[in-house]
């Protein structure tokens, strides 16, 4: 299967964080990349032909760098001509670790499901907007969270969030590390 088999497969439908060349972020959901090189998203944000965005799609342990420019608009659907380049980032500088925990938020329940040493990936019923500050409460202690990206598979968001800077310490102390 190849990378982009994989993403139209397992990814479609991920909201996720495009920049533009001022460093601005948008929300967007990928919908799919042709072999061809073009790459169809949606968005609420209105883009003009012309305007080049970069996407960073996360695949296993690494995070896909794509640039493209729209170059055809149909309604929210934007379609990305992709530049010759597209580069294949490490995600991860330290270890995942399967981590099974629930939590709350908004006396809403969250799992839990994986852990590294500044971020988690949870399961949530209800939907967290990207970049957006969280405070979920884990075993009593309360860490604010935020995050990158999300995709809704089966009736339940799975959502890749970063542990804020300042409760790392506090996510440590929990994680035992």
């Amino acid at each position: 299967m190849t990378i982009i088999e994989f993403i139209n497969k397992n990814l479609s439908g991920i909201y996720l964080l495009a920049k533009d060349h001022n460093k601005n972020d948008y929300q967007v959901r990928l919908i799919n990349i042709q072999k061809n090189g073009i790459v169809e998203i949606e968005s609420n944000d209105q883009f003009n032909i012309g305007k080049t965005l970069q996407l960073n799609i996360p695949v296993k342990e690494a995070l896909l760098l794509i640039v493209g420019e729209v170059f055809d608009i149909k309604e929210k659907r934007y379609f990305l001509k992709t530049h010759e380049k597209v580069g294949i980032i490490q995600r991860r500088k330290e270890k995942r670790y399967p981590y099974f925990k629930r939590a709350i938020f908004s006396n809403n329940k969250l799992l839990i499901i994986d852990v590294s040493k500044s971020g988690m990936q949870i399961f949530s019923e209800k939907e967290m907007e990207l970049k957006s500050s969280y405070e979920i409460t884990i075993d009593d202690k309360k860490i604010n969270i935020i995050p990158m990206w999300r995709i809704y598979e089966e009736e339940i968001y799975r959502i890749g969030c970063k542990v804020s800077n300042e409760s790392l310490n506090l996510w440590n102390n929990i994680l035992n590390i």
